[in-house]
């Protein structure tokens, strides 16, 4: 085979006119495997974009630092790795390269997201390379014949004089995102609408002041962050709320002030009204931000309603929640959405269906994804017995339950690292009572909610 020697074929054969030229079995199979893997578009693109991270984040020694410290968060107990260069001549290194990705993979998408945020703000073509690459490492290939749900919405606007104007250009606008989404690429085509709601709400300007505490209802959904601040910088730590780490999330100290320099902060009054969000929007280009506000009924609890929302959601995007109390009002971060609105989402008149008729399940625009759902299922002895009850029953047999197993299904996303600090277990669980333990019931019950308080603290 060719070396760093040319000529050195001839040299060897003039020598020793009897001498073999052998190609290397293992070159011969890499430059076949090489050619063949050549051919396929998607292949190209995969290890094309493998050598375009590597590159991006192996640019810098403050981005590869990013990338080391991501790794020693997620990943404790595992060595450190670094990005693999896909080498055009050594197949090998393409699966070296993608394997240290799938390895490494929350840790590559958090760097990417942490670099847009430190030099995207500045950098516009360097924004522009994140958010590629972020969309790439989390697209998933469009299915032939599928459908999906998708809903487009508009932000709420201050109406003073001409109502139809307002709801034109709205309109105007829900057709523009459509028009958008199809053409970026997506492979949908608009084929029904199932409703449109309109909102209408009394408008009374607001801003974020000091410190309220959560109403106890929505306290209890623990779907809320309040940070208990002494100033009128809520919306700054609403924001940071979402990247402290611990168990003092609620308390602004250290851990939200050594936090202030991940975003742009600029140009913001404080208290911060709605309206200046779009600033901290403009300094950060790569963030989005919806605020939320509480509407109490009558005899009944807190309802849900949008105060500002985006016509497109960033890579990083927050949802905060302004609550009020008299002429003042306070920022929050909701840091799980679904929980908070289950309730809401869920509420029926409940009139029951006409004899004969059938129900059939259409909602599906109003499901939602779960990142952990535990699935659970019992065995049970049938005990013979002769027990009266009642003047016309009798019981001959009894269901006594002898074992159970119940498996914590959670989102692909979800690092392993952070699944195994939590102890939440990833493998079927099988308990069988005994004759000495036969509270099996009682067992299973105890165990789900273990299961539960680690998640929920998780």
């Amino acid at each position: 085979m060719s070396g760093e020697y040319n000529g050195l074929q001839a040299k060897i054969i003039e020598k020793n006119p009897h001498a073999l030229y052998i190609w290397c079995s293992a070159n011969r199979l890499n430059l076949i495997v090489s050619q063949a893997v050549g051919s396929c578009l998607n292949a190209i693109d995969l290890f094309g974009k493998l050598e375009k991270m590597f590159t991006f984040i192996s640019r810098s020694k403050k981005r590869v630092a990013i990338f080391r410290e991501k790794q020693k968060m997620l990943y404790p107990k595992k060595q450190i790795q670094s990005l693999k260069r896909v080498d055009t001549t050594l197949w090998m290194s393409h699966s070296y390269a993608m394997t240290t990705v799938l390895d490494t993979y929350y840790a590559v998408y958090l760097t990417i997201e942490e670099i847009q945020i430190i030099e995207g703000t500045s950098d516009y073509m360097l924004s522009s390379e994140c958010l590629g690459l972020l969309s790439y490492i989390t697209s998933r290939p469009n299915v032939e014949n599928s459908a999906e749900n998708r809903a487009f919405k508009t932000s709420a606007k201050e109406i003073f004089m001409d109502i139809n104007s307002i709801v034109e250009q709205a309109f105007v606008k829900l057709l523009a995102e459509e028009d958008v989404y199809t053409s970026k690429g997506s492979g949908y085509t608009l084929e029904a609408i199932d409703g449109l709601l309109l909102g209408v709400y009394k408008y009374t300007p607001m801003g974020g002041s000091s410190y309220i505490p959560l109403p106890v209802d929505i306290k209890n959904k623990k779907a809320v962050i309040n940070p208990q601040n002494s100033d009128q910088e809520c919306f700054k730590w609403a924001i940071l709320a979402r990247n402290v780490l611990g168990n003092n999330k609620n308390f602004v100290a250290e851990n939200y002030t050594s936090l202030e320099d991940k975003f742009n902060f600029d140009g913001l009054a404080y208290p911060t009204p709605i309206t200046e969000i779009k600033i901290f929007e403009k300094n950060n280009l790569n963030v989005s931000v919806n605020v939320f506000g509480l509407k109490h009924e009558k005899n009944k609890k807190h309802i849900i309603f949008p105060l500002k929302v985006v016509d497109e959601e960033k890579k990083y995007h927050l949802d905060l929640l302004l609550i009020t109390d008299g002429d003042k009002s306070h920022y929050t971060f909701i840091s799980n959405f679904s929980r908070l609105v289950r309730t809401q989402k869920t509420s029926h008149n409940g009139h029951m269906p006409e004899p004969g008729s059938m129900l059939e399940f259409d909602g599906w625009n109003k499901t939602q994804r779960h990142p952990i759902v535990i699935y659970a299922d019992f065995e049970a002895l049938l005990v013979k017995c002769n027990e009266k009850k009642g003047i016309n029953t009798t019981v001959i047999q009894n269901h006594e339950p002898m074992s159970y197993g119940f498996f914590i299904k959670v989102d692909d996303h979800i690092p392993k690292e952070l699944l195994e600090e939590f102890e939440i277990p990833t493998s079927p669980v099988i308990y069988r009572g005994s004759n000495h333990n036969k509270e099996v019931a009682k067992h299973f019950v105890q165990s789900i909610v273990e299961m539960a308080e680690k998640i929920d603290n998780y």
